[in-house]
């Protein structure tokens, strides 16, 4: 959870046992930044580590997710909440990020050929 407006720094450190990625799902920030491997960066090798580092733009609610093989349908996702800069003018008790996603025990490779 950050504010609009901050500078956002996030250090990844690959402990997979392939390259991974994360890419800023809808977050306006320079290319290499993205985090799509073969397009904006080469993606995070095994044992690297990678400093996203970016000036968040825009309020609202988004997510992060992997764009490395299907680590994505694997479970290497999460929410990524920006708070508007101003305060909200609409008057809450509280407020909750619910993501949906389905679920299979089978490889995702096998899944996608099916």
């Amino acid at each position: 959870e950050v504010v609009e407006g901050d500078r956002v720094r996030i250090f990844v450190t690959n402990k997979l046992p392939e390259v991974t990625s994360v890419h800023w799902h809808g977050i306006l920030l320079p290319a290499n930044m993205d985090g799509v491997p073969g397009l904006s960066f080469d993606g995070i090798h095994r044992g690297q580590k990678y400093r996203y580092r970016f000036d968040v733009r825009q309020g609202g609610t988004y997510w992060y997710h992997s764009h490395s093989g299907f680590q994505e349908q694997q479970g290497v996702y999460g929410p990524l909440v920006i708070e508007p800069r101003e305060p909200d003018p609409v008057a809450f008790d509280r407020e909750h990020v619910v993501m949906l996603t389905d679920w299979t025990d089978e490889r995702p490779e096998r899944v996608f050929k099916s």
